[in-house]
């Protein structure tokens, strides 16, 4: 099962006339599903694939351009998890770069606390568990 999560203006807000879609995953799920793109299984245009799997974005039918966010491995995952759960904690900032400068910020605190619990033991940490509540990440 794909571990997926919105993030940014969509979530936390505001929305805007330009606000994409931001999806979080996996680097394998999002690996499968550039592969999917690419293979001309859907009709979409790319707008940008940055060439290091870091992420990419597309537009498919009507809907918003989708942005992709490669989670490189499980703490790369918590910090965009944390921050987008902290800035879900906040109202929403109006100001994009402010927002932004914040979302890092609390995207830092996140890798501090994965950090400090030294990779694998992270993730079985109560910590861990009582955000999300997940025991098979790894």
């Amino acid at each position: 099962m794909p571990n997926v999560f919105l993030t940014g203006s969509r979530v936390y807000g505001p929305i805007t006339e330009n606000s994409d879609i931001d999806v979080v995953m996996e680097k394998e799920d999002a690996l499968q599903l550039l592969e999917t793109i690419k293979s001309d299984k859907l009709d979409f245009e790319m707008l940008a694939d940055y060439g290091d799997v870091s992420s990419f974005k597309f537009f498919i039918f009507w809907f918003p351009p989708i942005n992709i966010i490669v989670a490189e491995d499980a703490v790369d995952w918590f910090k965009w998890k944390y921050a987008t759960e902290k800035m879900m904690e906040i109202p929403p900032i109006i100001n994009r770069e402010e927002r932004i400068e914040i979302f890092h910020k609390f995207q830092k605190e996140g890798f501090d606390i994965a950090m400090k619990k030294e990779g694998e033991e992270f993730l079985k940490s109560d910590e861990y568990l009582s955000r999300f509540g997940r025991t098979d990440r790894g």
